[in-house]
């Protein structure tokens, strides 16, 4: 989740009609920027799993209430930057993991890897 890299396009093209795969850190206002940046690096540090998906990838993160916050916090954002993947919040029960699954379209996974979204 390594986010430093990912104001220009990857670099993939496009996939039929859609528009390329880019991430646009100036859609959020610079103090919001930040924030991203912030909530990047902490949930990097804080991200204990990576399962590979068909489409994307999975990220777990310890069950803690304040940790919860600061994911949908960072995935508001991500919505807001990055509008072409699909993020989705799941928690296990009984206290299990939290789990951010970032999918998409054909050639998202490997925009992930370039992005630095493996970097934890």
């Amino acid at each position: 989740m390594n986010r430093d890299r990912m104001s220009s396009s990857s670099g993939l093209g496009t996939h039929a009609s859609s528009a390329p795969l880019t991430c646009t850190l100036n859609a959020l206002e610079p103090t919001k920027r930040e924030r991203h940046r912030v909530l990047s690096t902490a949930l990097s540090r804080a991200c204990q799993e990576i399962r590979e998906l068909p489409e994307g990838f999975a990220f777990s993160f310890p069950h803690d209430p304040i940790l919860r916050q600061r994911i949908e916090e960072w995935v508001t954002y991500e919505r807001i930057c990055c509008g072409f993947l699909t993020l989705t919040v799941a928690e296990a029960e009984e206290g299990g993991p939290t789990w951010i699954s970032a999918t998409g379209r054909p050639g998202v996974k490997q925009f992930l890897r370039e992005l630095g979204f493996l970097n934890v």
